[in-house]
Parts: C-alpha cells; structure tokens; sequence
C-alpha cells in the first residue's frame, strides 16, 4: 500500500474508506457488532477495531488510522489477503446463530495480485466459500488496469473498483443491500 500510495492514493483511499464506515455506524453500535483486521506482507489478522470495542470519539478514530498508515510504512512486502480473507470468513462462521442477523466480510485492497502470484479465480472461489457468510472486495487501488480485470475474473456483484473516495458510500450500499436479494 505505502510504495505505490504516491500513484493512486491507495492508502489515503483506505484510511477514507474504514473512516466513513466508523463514522456512518457511530451511535449505532448497539445494533451493529463489528471488528476490523488488517492484513500486510507480514501477517494477515492484524487486529484493528476488537468486536463491541470500537473507537469512542475522533482522537480514537485518528490514532487508528495513524495505526494503519505506519504499519504500511515498516512491513515487509507481500500480500496475505488469502490468508486473512479465510481467517475472516472462519471467525464470522464461527459466531452462534442466535447472536448475529448477518454476516458480512469486505476485503479492502489494492489489487495488487499479479505481483504475489495470486489467482483471482482462488479468490472468486473463497469469496463464495460459505453460504452463511456474504464475503465482497473492494478494490481501491490499481496500477493500469489491474483493478479492472480482476473484478472481472470475479463472480458477479462480488468485486468492485472503487478508485474516487466519492464511490465509496454507493459501493457499501451496495454490499450493504445485496443480502437482500441473496
């Protein structure tokens, strides 16, 4: 994220993007229960916000971010989005039906696949890996049209570009509603 931040603003993009969904579920976390994990070169389950435990006021929210801008600075280079997708979609299953309505997992990322070999039809096949559990990318990030062509390697309605912030809130609506007609 942090060396090709300078092409794209990838990570600003990122930082935006966790910001808008704290600040749209703020005063609302008796009816929403969520965490937020990242993943790097170095680990793929970086815990970020802890379940019933999210940031209070804007000085929590800033330290976060600060959190997920320095850590891009210092890890190794390397992508375990794989590796924290399954782990996402194993906690969440995981959770007693009678304690959740939905299920959801938004993988953020750059779309930086080719570069660690990964395949976007094992991706596609992950993101559909559980029925009990709505997986979607977002992908905010792109050298050329790599963001492009990985979403359409993916399932349909499963991948999105999202490289304006502005398209940020109408890609979460989106994600937000398909469970509807799922």
């Amino acid at each position: 994220m942090y060396r090709f931040n300078g092409v794209d603003n990838r990570l600003e993009r990122q930082c935006e993007c966790v910001l808008m969904f704290l600040e749209s579920l703020a005063g609302f976390e008796h009816k929403f229960v969520y965490d937020i994990v990242g993943h790097s070169g170095d680990e793929h389950s970086i815990e970020l916000v802890r379940k019933n435990q999210p940031p209070k006021n804007n000085k929590e929210r800033l330290k976060l971010l600060k959190l997920m801008y320095t850590h891009t600075m210092f890890c190794s280079s390397g992508d375990n989005t794989l590796p924290a997708l399954k782990t996402a979609i194993d906690v969440l299953q995981e959770e007693p039906d009678d304690t959740v309505d939905e299920r959801f997992v938004i993988v953020i990322s750059d779309a930086n696949f080719d570069r660690y070999g990964l395949s976007p039809k094992v991706f596609g096949k992950m993101l559909q890996s559980n029925e009990n559990v709505q997986c979607f990318a977002m992908f905010i990030g792109s050298l050329g049209q790599q963001a492009i062509v990985l979403q359409q390697n993916l399932p349909s309605g499963k991948g999105f570009v999202c490289l304006e912030t502005s398209e940020i809130p109408k890609v979460l609506k989106t994600i937000f509603t398909s469970d509807v007609l799922h």
